[in-house]
């Protein structure tokens, strides 16, 4: 009984390791069922999931204990050999998930490079040798580790400079926090990677469920366009923590000073009615407390913001007995932009001509906007859209088109 015990104990790292396979197959599906293939950008993501369940699968069999000899030594390879080309497939994604050129030059350039991953592997030329003697290492598998190590490096590094570099170039909000869920997927996976090549078990199980973590957040950024904003995220938490510690404070406080009262009571009925007061009094503030408190977080993470109501009323004011259309564009983007820090805003007229197309002319409110006409199809999308008040985002004009 100890001896099976003691062997189920050595396979637990096999089966957390080689766990997060099946939810790489699951992806698969969900990503052949949302997208499917008609894309470059979901193509290289699906080749990469492959990738990610061969490398799961064969980093379990290198820990694996109690099996054929050779194949902890197999999946060893297999590991490495796949930890060559996960990287190069990420960068891959990296550029075009930003949309950017050169994803065709980088595979090619990735595939040179893990063909010669697998040349030094098996000292061809006696490439592993001159490394094992240049790095002073001991084992042919040192020498194909550091090469593997070098490239992974490099690409993955290449990956996170760029998408680190798109987040401060772009300015546009949503796109900046589309950005930032790809760069913590990066970094994530980076990390989860990093300590699966590190020795032992108990780092190699961090790691791949730190990469699972990564490949999750990835397959969220790629599949959903409308993603929640990370830095909302982060304040509705800080937001939640700091109330809580604050209530805790405001709690154990209040117990405190009951309990020094009370050694001043000799009456007991006094101490009930003095518990009594406090409970009301707890009860009364804990709202308003919890709510300044978050208000205060808000004021922290956001500024001072903006009154909604305040803005629409000034907007009002403002275009109201308007008659002269230049004024009443200047005045309408003025309000707006001192509400909403805008840096261009301008007015759409439409008018229906005799054909039965829809002409759209542009009256420049304030910055550089472009003022030529532009006609639709009065049963297009894009006026459905305008004509049933629904917002059109440039964000969706890019990622919808």
């Amino acid at each position: 009984m100890f001896a099976e015990a003691q062997m189920f104990g050595f396979q637990t790292p096999v089966i957390v390791i080689a766990g997060p396979a099946i939810i790489y197959v699951v992806l698969i599906l969900l990503t052949l069922r949302k997208r499917g293939l008609d894309s470059w950008l979901h193509r290289v993501f699906f080749l990469y999931l492959l990738m990610g369940i061969v490398w799961a699968i064969g980093k379990s069999l290198s820990i694996s204990l109690g099996l054929f000899p050779l194949i902890p030594t197999y999946g060893s390879l297999i590991a490495t050999d796949t930890l060559a080309i996960l990287p190069v497939l990420l960068t891959v994604l990296t550029i075009l998930f930003l949309e950017r050129s050169g994803a065709q030059w980088t595979g090619v350039i990735g595939g040179v490079w893990v063909a010669f991953v697998m040349l030094v592997d098996s000292n061809a030329f006696g490439l592993n040798l001159a490394f094992q003697n240049s790095l002073r290492l001991s084992t042919p598998a040192e020498a194909t580790n550091a090469v593997v190590l070098m490239g992974w490096s490099g690409f993955t590094g290449g990956a996170t400079v760029l998408t680190v570099w798109d987040y401060i170039r772009i300015q546009r909000p949503l796109h900046r926090n589309r950005i930032l869920y790809w760069l913590m997927a990066l970094v994530l996976i980076s990390v989860g990677e990093g300590l699966t090549m590190s020795p032992g078990t108990t780092t190699a199980q961090i790691g791949a469920f730190t990469r699972l973590l990564g490949v999750l957040m990835m397959a969220y950024a790629m599949l959903s366009y409308y993603l929640p904003s990370v830095r909302n995220v982060v304040r509705q938490g800080f937001a939640a923590m700091v109330s809580t510690l604050v209530t805790a404070a405001l709690f154990l406080g209040s117990f405190e000073l009951l309990r020094w009262l009370i050694q001043f009571m000799p009456n007991p009925n006094m101490a009930l009615a003095s518990a009594i007061v406090m409970a009301v009094l707890l009860t009364i503030l804990v709202t308003p407390l919890r709510r300044a408190t978050r208000n205060l977080v808000d004021k922290l993470f956001m500024g001072g913001g903006y009154d909604s109501a305040r803005a629409l009323r000034d907007y009002s004011a403002a275009i109201t007995n308007i008659l002269d259309l230049d004024m009443l564009v200047t005045m309408a983007v003025g309000v707006i932009s001192e509400s909403l820090e805008v840096q261009r805003g301008a007015l759409l007229l439409t008018t229906e001509r005799e054909d039965g197309r829809t002409e759209m002319r542009i009256v420049p409110g304030m910055g550089e906007v472009d003022t030529l006409p532009a006609d639709f199809d009065p049963n297009g999308p894009i006026l459905l859209h305008l004509q049933a008040g629904q917002r059109l985002l440039q964000y969706e004009i890019d990622l919808l088109p």
